[in-house]
């Protein structure tokens, strides 16, 4: 998550490249570390859940699954080829 110019975005993975999108927020809570999204991404969408610098609109992105099955089915891994 992130802002530029007074607009929140998220990175996500699509068709194995990075794209940025503009969202509205809604509610959040600290103690967990979520955030809602209210607008601009589709509940199915990849989105990247950790911070991550130096990221460009079109770069090559790749999904790794963590290694503790709990991990797994509750999130994935970026990594930028």
């Amino acid at each position: 998550m992130g802002s530029s110019a007074g607009q929140d975005h998220v990175w996500l993975i699509e068709d194995g490249v990075l794209a940025r999108r503009a969202v509205t927020l809604g509610r959040r809570d600290e103690r967990e570390g979520r955030i809602e999204v209210l607008q601009g991404v589709d509940p199915a969408s990849q989105v990247l859940a950790a911070r991550f610098d130096n990221l460009r609109e079109g770069a090559r992105a790749l999904i790794v699954a963590s290694k503790s099955s709990a991990v797994a089915a509750s999130s994935s891994t970026a990594a930028l080829k």
